[in-house]
């Protein structure tokens, strides 16, 4: 609905607007005027392509960002009550991509030593999640 808004800044110095809300209003009347003018042109002349029934929305879904936005938070509360080597471990490996032999150098151990501390740092998150 590009158009729309461009053609309203066309005419900008054209269109009353009074109050708060007038753009808004207006810009809302023009959308449905304009997908009212598509949906005659269709009705009328048809359209050029066949539509797949296929076509999907790859964005998620209402509830999948619901669902998402409380899992983020589940997970922030409990990496909030860890021990802070191990919310740093976990940090550092899962946010910020780090190999166990970088995390070895952070926390000055082997690979091998990081990596398991990153396992046990990753079970007590997951414990504090299912916790509460």
């Amino acid at each position: 609905m590009q158009d729309v808004l461009l053609r309203t800044l066309r005419r900008f110095d054209r269109i009353d607007l009074r109050g708060r809300d007038a753009l808004g209003a207006y810009l809302r009347e023009a959308v449905r005027n304009r997908i009212q003018d598509e949906r005659r042109r269709v009705s009328r002349w048809g359209i050029d392509e066949e539509v797949s029934a296929e076509i999907r929305d790859g964005a998620a879904s209402p509830l999948d960002r619901v669902i998402s936005e409380q899992d983020e938070s589940r997970y922030r509360s409990a990496l909030a009550r860890l021990r802070e080597r191990d919310r740093e471990l976990i940090v550092a490996h899962v946010e910020l991509g780090y190999t166990h032999a970088q995390l070895g150098c952070m926390i000055g151990r082997s690979s091998n030593a990081a990596r398991m501390a990153l396992q046990r740092a990753i079970v007590r998150l997951a414990h504090e999640i299912h916790e509460r």
